[in-house]
C-alpha cells in the first residue's frame, strides 16, 4: 500500500531550539565543507584523467618525449634489469612544443649483429621469413648443409678460412634457412625447372643418393620439427649461433616501444624509435656482392654454386666471380688502391665482414670513470699519426671500401659506415670535453701533466687547443683509475688489433697500405688512441673487422651521424576524460542540493529540522540524487589517484639537465582525495543493507568509514606509490635482416595492487566497525527495530530519524531530510498537498502539512492478508495461469535476447569506439597517413573546394602504407609553393607580418630596392639593378617600408638597432624628411588592415613575394577536420631548416 498523508495528531520532535540551531549549524558545516573539498577535487582529478595513462600533465612534447630519451640512453648499455627512472637526467629543455630525440644508428646494428644472433632467435624468425625473401638474408655463405658436404666459398683460402673460423655460425650454412621454410611457397618461388635454386644448388645436390636423402629431410623440417626441436637439432650440429655478416646495402629498419601502465593496469605503448628499412651506398659491394647476384649470374650460364658440382663455377672452364663484379680496369689489371686491397686483404667479393661490439674490458673501464657534470663543447682534432706523417705523401683515404677516391696531399677520413666515397675529407675528430677528460684519465695523466699539451696540440690548427685540453686536464688530475682496469682493456685491445689505415702513395711513388694500431707507445697519439676507444665504448664508433683471404683488418669507423626521430606528433589518448565529466556532473548534484537544502534551513530558521539526518547528507542524497554506479567510478577515480605516482617532470638550470622528480601531494590534499575514496566504501555498504540490520548498519557505516579513511590517508603519506621502470627486450625480426620489432620494457606509473589494497582496506575497516558495532549494540535497547518500515525513504531509511506514532500508525519528516531522501512536496491551489518521490516516479496523494511545517505519511503494511491471497488465487481460471506461464517464457526469452543483443553490441561497438572519432578501423598509422597524403597531393595540385567520397575508386594511393614507418608524404617544396601563391596577397602578406617576431625580420629573404613607398631613398646593391627595380616596382617585398611599419618597431630596435641606425636610420636623421618619415613609418600607431592595404594599393603595390632562397626550407602546418573529433589532426607539418649559417 502507498504511503499518505494523515492529519497531524501528536507533536513534533520537541527539541530544544538553542541545542539544535548549534547541531544544526554544525552539521551544515559538515555539508558545506564536504562540498567545498569535492569541488577542489574537481580540479585533481581533471589533471589526473587528462590522459589514458593517469599520470598528472603528461604530455607528448615533454613527458613522453624525455621517457622515449630516457630509454634510448639506457637502453645502449643495458637490456634487461630494473631501471631507476627518477636517476635518469637528460641534457635537454623539454619546453618546446615540438620535441624529438636522436638515435644512434649503430644500437640497431648492434642488435642485428651481435645480441640478437642466438638459434633460439634465428629459429623462430627464419620461420616466419616470406618465401620471396629466403634467398635475400644478406650473408655469404660458406656450405649449402650442416654436414659441411656441399661447400659453397668463392675461393679455396676461404673455404679454409670458413672451416677454421666459421663452423658454429648457423648463418654461414644455407640449410638454415631452407629448413625452416615452407617448401611448397619456396619452390614456387625459385625451384621447378630451370628455377634459380634448381640450376645453381638443388641439381648439384640431387646428383649424390647422400644429397637426395638431405633434401627429403630438409624440404619437411618446417613441418615435422617443433622450434624447440629444432633448435636441439642445430646444437648437435654444434652451431651455437647465428651472426650475418655487416654490411650497408641498406639499413635495417627498426621499430622499438616500450610500455607505460595505468594504475589499473592497463597499457599504453610509445615507440621510442622507428625507422623503416631503407637503401643505403653499399659501397660493401666489393666485399661481397649478395647470394641473388651470384646465383643470378650463375644462373644465366647454367653453372652451379657447389663447388664439388660437375658444372660448378670452379670447373674448368672456371668463372671468376671478382671478374663478374667488375672491379678491375678494361684490360683485366688492378691498380692502385684496388691492386693494393687485393694484394693486402685478397681478392673482391670473398671478403666477409663482422661488427664488432667494444670488449667487456673496455666497457667496463669506461663505466668505471664516473665524471661530473661538463657542459659539452665539441672541438674539431685533426689527429695525425706521426708514422702517417710524409712531407710529399699522397693520401688516397681511410676506407677499405673507397677504392677510386683520388688523391689528396692530407691524410683523409676514416672508415664510415655508410660511406658513398664521394667527397674525400681530412682525417678529423669531434673531441668532447667529457670523453677528453675520461681520455687523459686513463693515460694517468696528472696536474703536473701540463708538457702533454703541447705536444697532442703540434698538429691542430685550432688556438682554442691548449686551452681545451688544460679544462680536462684540471678535472683528469683530480681523478685516478684502477691501474688493472687499463690493463685488461688494453689487452683486449691489442687482441683484436683495433686500428686506422689509409691507401698512400709515398715520396718514393710506392704504394702502401697504412695502419696505426689505436694502441701505441707513442705518448701522443695514446691521448688520440684512448679517446676514439672512449668513444667506441660509447656506441658512438663503431668497429668492422674484414677478414680477407690474405690478411685481415679491425678498422674503428668515424662518429656515428645521428638519426632524429620526431616525438611529439604522435596520438595521445584521453578517452577516460570521461572521468572528469562524472566527477563534475556528481559535485555539480550534490552542490545543488546542498544549496536546496541551505535554503530550507534558513527558511526554517535551523528549527524544525531533525539535525541528525543532515549529518548524511553525502549518504543520502548521492545515492537518491546521483545514482550509484556513479559514485563507483568517483570513489574508484579517488583510489587510481592514490595510487598513481605523483611525478613531474623538471628542468634543472644550473646543471642544464631534465630528470622526473617524486613531487608526493601536499597533506591536505592527500586528505581530501582519501575522503573521495570512501565512496566505494557507501556504495558497498548500500548493497550490504539488504542483509544487514538497518538500524545497526548507521552505527558501522560511520565508524567504518572513519577507520577506513585514516588508514588510507596513513598508507599514502608514509607509503607513497613510486615510478617502477623493467627493461626486458624482446625483439623479433621481419624478413630476418630487413626490419627489427622490439618490446624493450615496462614503466609503471600506477600500482593495480595498491588499488587492491586499498579496496581491501576499506572492506576490512567496515567488518572490523561492524563486529566493534555488534559487540555494544547487544542489549535490547541497542536493538531495536521498526515495527514497520519506512519503504518510502529507500536509501535514506537506515539513516534518517523519523517521528512514528503508533496510535495514528503514521509518522513525519521535516522538509530538508525530504528533499534529500528524494520527496518533494507541494501544493496544489493551496489546499491540497502532494509529495512527488523521484526513485519511483510517483505523486503520493493526500498529503498535508504540519504546523511545524514536517510532513506526514502512513505507515504502510508489508504484505496483503493471507486470507485475501489464497482468495485471489482460488479465483483464476486456469487459461489464465497457462497464459502466465506464456508470458514468463516469452519474457524470459526477451531478456535472454536483450543480454545476447547487448553482448553483441559491445563487440561490434569496439570497432567504432576504438579511438575518439568514432570512425570504425580509423588510425594514425595507416588511414590518417592515407588521407593526409592524398590531400597533400591534391593541394600540391591546386585542387581547392571540392566534395568528394572517401570511398571512390579514384581516390587510392601510389605505393603501400608502412605501419611501422608512418610519415605523410608531401613535396619538399610546398611551403615554398604556397609561400609565393597564396600568401603573395597584401591581405595575407600584411597579416603574416603583423605576427611575425621583430627580430626574425632580416631574415625574411629579399632584395630591397627602396626604403619607402615613394622611391625617394633606393637600395639596390648596384645601379644596374637599381635600373631593374621599376620592372618589380609592383612588389611590396621590395621596400623595407613595409615591414617597419607593420612590425613591433621597439623589439625590432631591441635586436637589430645598432645595424639599423649605422646602415640607415643616421642617414634619415640628417634630413627633416627623413626624420619625418621615420616617425610616422615605424613609430606611429598601426592602422587596421584594410586601411594598410588601401596606403599600399595608394603607391601601385599589389603583391608581397619574396625571393628564392636555399639556406632554409619554409615550413608548413596544415590540418583537416573530422566531424565529431575532439579536435584537428596534423595534416602536414614542415617545420622551418637553416641548411646553412
Amino acid at each position: 500500500m502507498m504511503s499518505r498523508v494523515v492529519p497531524y495528531q501528536f507533536g513534533p520532535y520537541l527539541p530544544i531550539h538553542g541545542r539544535k540551531s548549534i547541531i544544526a549549524s554544525i552539521a551544515a558545516a559538515y555539508v558545506v565543507a564536504s562540498i567545498a573539498s569535492g569541488l577542489y577535487f574537481l580540479d585533481s582529478v581533471n589533471t589526473s584523467f587528462s590522459n589514458d595513462i593517469w599520470w598528472p600533465h603528461y604530455n607528448l612534447s615533454a613527458y613522453q618525449a624525455f621517457i622515449i630519451d630516457a630509454a634510448n640512453d639506457i637502453l645502449a648499455t643495458r637490456s634487461t634489469g630494473q631501471w631507476d627512472i627518477l636517476s635518469s637526467s637528460i641534457s635537454k629543455d623539454y619546453s618546446s612544443p615540438t620535441s624529438s630525440t636522436d638515435v644512434n644508428p649503430s644500437y640497431v646494428r648492434q642488435l642485428l649483429f651481435h645480441e640478437l644472433t642466438t638459434i633460439e632467435y634465428a629459429v623462430a624468425n627464419l620461420r616466419s621469413l616470406s618465401a620471396d625473401q629466403s634467398l635475400g638474408v644478406f650473408t655469404q655463405y660458406c656450405w649449402v648443409d650442416f654436414n659441411q658436404r656441399f661447400e659453397m666459398a668463392h675461393t679455396t683460402l676461404r673455404q679454409a678460412r670458413c672451416r677454421q673460423r666459421y663452423m658454429a655460425n648457423a648463418a654461414t650454412y644455407m640449410e638454415s634457412v631452407l629448413r625452416n621454410q615452407n617448401w611448397n611457397e619456396f619452390t614456387l618461388a625459385y625451384g621447378g625447372d630451370g628455377g634459380l635454386f634448381t640450376v645453381t644448388i638443388q641439381d648439384a645436390i640431387q646428383a649424390t643418393e647422400e644429397g637426395r636423402l638431405w633434401l627429403a629431410r630438409t624440404s619437411t623440417a618446417a613441418t615435422t620439427l617443433t622450434e624447440t626441436e629444432e633448435v636441439a637439432f642445430w646444437k648437435t650440429a654444434n652451431l651455437t649461433k647465428f651472426q650475418l655478416p655487416w654490411h650497408n646495402a641498406f639499413l635495417t629498419g627498426i621499430a622499438e616501444s616500450i610500455a607505460i601502465e595505468n594504475a589499473w593496469g592497463m597499457t599504453q605503448q610509445i615507440y621510442i624509435k622507428q625507422f623503416s628499412r631503407k637503401k643505403a651506398s653499399w659501397t660493401s659491394i666489393i666485399l661481397f656482392w649478395s647470394l641473388i647476384n651470384d646465383l643470378t649470374s650463375l644462373q644465366a650460364l647454367n653453372r652451379s654454386a657447389v663447388r664439388m658440382a660437375s658444372n660448378s663455377f670452379v670447373q674448368s672452364p672456371a668463372i671468376d666471380l671478382e671478374r663478374l663484379a667488375s672491379r678491375m680496369e678494361v684490360d683485366g689489371t688492378y691498380v692502385n688502391q684496388r691492386k693494393l686491397f687485393r694484394s693486402v686483404l685478397g681478392p673482391f667479393n670473398s671478403v666477409d665482414a663482422w661488427f664488432v661490439v667494444s670488449p667487456t674490458e673496455l666497457n667496463t673501464l669506461v663505466q668505471n670513470i664516473t665524471l661530473p657534470r661538463l657542459t659539452e663543447k665539441l672541438l674539431t682534432f685533426y689527429p695525425i699519426p706521426p708514422s702517417w706523417n710524409f712531407s710529399n705523401a699522397t693520401y688516397y683515404g681511410g676506407s677499405p671500401l673507397c677504392v677510386a677516391s683520388d688523391g689528396r696531399s692530407y691524410v683523409q677520413q676514416t672508415f664510415d659506415l655508410s660511406d658513398n666515397c664521394a667527397s674525400p675529407q681530412p682525417l678529423s675528430m669531434e673531441v668532447s670535453l667529457s670523453t677528453a677528460t675520461m681520455a687523459l684519465i686513463i693515460m694517468n695523466a696528472t696536474k703536473n701533466s701540463s708538457w702533454l699539451i703541447p705536444s697532442i696540440c703540434a698538429s691542430q690548427t685550432t688556438n682554442l687547443c691548449e686551452s681545451f685540453l688544460k679544462a680536462s686536464l684540471v678535472i683528469a688530475g683530480n681523478m685516478t683509475v684502477n691501474a688493472s682496469l687499463v690493463s685488461a682493456a688494453r689487452k683486449a685491445v691489442q687482441n683484436l688489433n683495433v686500428s686506422l689505415m689509409q691507401f698512400a702513395v709515398l715520396p718514393n711513388n710506392s704504394w702502401t697500405l697504412l695502419q696505426q694500431p689505436l694502441i701505441a707507445r707513442d705518448t701522443v697519439w695514446r691521448f688520440y688512441g684512448w679517446y676514439y676507444l672512449a668513444d667506441w665504448a660509447q656506441s658512438r664508433r663503431s668497429v668492422v673487422l674484414f677478414e680477407g683471404d690474405f690478411a685481415s683488418l679491425a678498422l674503428m669507423s668515424t662518429r656515428s651521424t645521428l638519426q632524429s626521430f620526431l616525438t611529439s606528433t604522435g596520438y595521445l589518448s584521453s578517452a577516460t576524460r570521461i572521468v572528469s565529466l562524472v566527477a563534475l556532473y556528481t559535485s555539480s548534484v550534490l552542490t545543488f542540493f546542498a544549496l536546496l537544502c541551505g535554503i530550507h534551513l534558513v527558511r526554517l530558521k535551523l528549527h524544525d529540522v531533525c539535525e541528525d539526518n543532515i549529518l548524511y547528507f553525502n549518504r543520502v542524497v548521492s545515492f537518491v540524487w546521483v545514482g550509484r554506479p556513479l559514485l563507483l567510478v568517483r570513489g574508484i577515480a579517488a583510489l587510481i589517484m592514490l595510487s598513481t605516482s605523483q611525478i613531474e617532470l623538471v628542468y634543472v638550470v644550473d646543471q642544464g639537465r631534465s630528470r622526473l622528480e617524486f613531487s608526493p601531494r601536499l597533506w591536505p590534499k592527500t586528505v581530501i582525495v582519501a575522503g573521495e575514496s570512501l565512496w566505494v566504501a557507501y556504495v558497498v555498504i548500500d548493497f550490504l543493507q539488504l542483509i544487514w540490520s538497518q538500524r545497526l548498519s548507521k552505527y558501522f557505516v560511520t565508524l567504518g568509514s572513519i577507520f577506513a579513511w585514516a588508514v588510507v590517508v596513513a598508507i599514502e603519506l608514509l607509503a607513497p606509490v613510486y615510478p617502477v621502470a623493467t627493461l626486458n627486450r624482446q625483439c623479433e625480426a621481419i624478413d630476418m635482416d630487413s626490419s627489427i620489432e622490439c618490446s624493450s620494457g615496462l614503466v609503471q606509473i600506477g600500482s593495480f595492487g595498491r588499488v587492491i589494497t586499498f579496496i581491501a582496506v576499506q572492506v576490512g575497516c567496515l567488518i572490523f566497525a561492524a563486529a566493534v558495532t555488534v559487540i555494544f549494540q547487544k542489549s535490547p535497547q541497542g536493538m531495536a527495530y521498526r515495527s514497520y518500515q519506512h519503504h518510502i525513504l529507500g536509501s535514506a531509511e537506515p539513516y534518517f530519524i523519523v517521528h512514528d506514532s503508533d496510535e495514528t500508525k503514521s509518522w513525519s519528516l521535516d522538509p530538508v531530510s525530504c528533499v534529500m531522501a528524494g520527496l518533494i512536496p507541494f501544493t496544489f491551489f493551496n489546499r491540497r498537498h502532494f509529495v512527488f518521490d523521484l526513485k519511483l516516479w510517483v505523486i503520493v496523494k493526500n498529503t498535508s502539512v504540519m504546523p511545524t511545517n514536517s510532513i506526514c505519511f502512513t505507515k504502510s503494511e508489508p504484505t496483503l492478508p493471507r486470507d485475501t491471497m489464497v482468495t485471489a488465487k482460488r479465483l483464476r481460471k486456469k487459461y489464465m495461469i497457462w497464459l502466465d506461464k506464456l508470458l514468463l517464457l516469452g519474457g524470459t526469452s526477451y531478456m535472454i535476447a536483450a543480454i545476447i543483443g547487448s553482448i553483441l553490441y559491445i563487440q561490434v561497438a569496439r570497432v567504432n569506439f576504438a579511438n575518439d572519432l568514432s570512425w570504425a578501423n580509423f588510425n594514425l598509422t595507416v588511414t590518417h597517413v592515407f588521407l593526409g597524403s592524398w590531400l597533400n597531393e591534391q593541394l600540391a595540385l591546386g585542387t581547392d573546394k571540392i566534395v568528394f567520397n572517401l570511398d571512390a575508386s579514384d581516390l587510392s594511393y601510389l605505393g603501400e602504407i608502412d605501419p611501422n614507418s608512418p610519415s605523410i608524404s608531401m613535396p619538399s617544396t610546398f611551403g615554398s609553393h604556397v609561400q609565393h601563391s597564396e600568401f603573395s596577397s597584401l591581405q595575407a602578406a600584411i597579416s603574416s607580418l603583423r605576427t611575425t617576431q621583430a627580430c626574425s625580420v632580416p631574415w625574411i629573404f629579399t632584395q630591397y630596392c627602396y626604403l619607402d613607398f615613394s622611391k625617394r631613398w633606393e637600395l639596390a646593391n648596384s645601379a644596374l639593378r637599381q635600373k631593374r627595380c621599376i620592372d618589380m616596382a609592383s612588389n611590396g617585398a621590395l621596400y623595407l617600408e613595409a615591414l617597419l611599419r607593420n612590425v613591433v618597431f621597439a623589439e625590432f630596435l631591441a635586436c637589430w638597432g645598432d645595424a639599423f641606425n649605422i646602415s640607415i636610420a643616421n642617414e634619415l636623421a640628417q634630413s627633416k624628411e627623413g626624420r619625418e618619415w621615420l616617425t610616422q613609418s615605424a613609430f606611429s600607431s598601426r592602422l587596421s588592415i584594410t586601411d594598410e592595404i588601401q596606403i599600399w594599393q595608394s603607391y601601385n603595390l599589389s603583391t608581397f613575394d619574396t625571393q628564392w632562397q636555399n639556406f632554409k626550407s619554409i615550413g608548413i602546418q596544415s590540418t583537416y577536420s573530422i566531424v565529431n573529433a575532439y579536435g584537428p589532426h596534423t595534416l602536414a607539418q614542415s617545420m622551418r631548416n637553416s641548411q646553412a649559417k
